[in-house]
């Protein structure tokens, strides 16, 4: 692992004794991070963010053997609707190469 990897400076920092809480990952799709990085965390409670519901289903096992977390939700400059594409692999995916696309409306509204 390279020095300036961000891997290496959260095995660094662990390390040197430096512990966690919380970790709150932006834009986490799949939660992965979390994953791949739990002996560096040190029993670190996940709180996973995306916008995009493809990913829900992982988030919630996370969520189940962890503890912790997770939204689905975006942020705008606006009250309103945003698309969000999400691409889903067709049965015959495998053979065409080909995926369709199925669009998920989040709404955002002042509290």
């Amino acid at each position: 692992m390279q020095a300036a990897d961000f891997s290496a400076t959260l095995q660094n920092l662990f390390a040197k004794g430096v512990r966690y809480g919380t970790v709150v990952d932006l834009g986490c799709a799949d939660g992965h991070f979390v994953l791949n990085h739990l002996s560096c965390l040190g029993g670190a409670v996940p709180f996973n963010i995306d916008a995009n519901g493809i990913y829900e289903d992982s988030l919630r096992a996370i969520k189940e053997a962890l503890g912790g977390d997770y939204r689905i939700c975006a942020i705008t400059d606006h009250e309103g609707e945003i698309q969000i594409a999400e691409w889903v692999a067709t049965s015959d995916f495998a053979r065409s190469g080909c995926a369709r696309r199925a669009g998920a409306v989040l709404r955002h509204t002042r509290p």
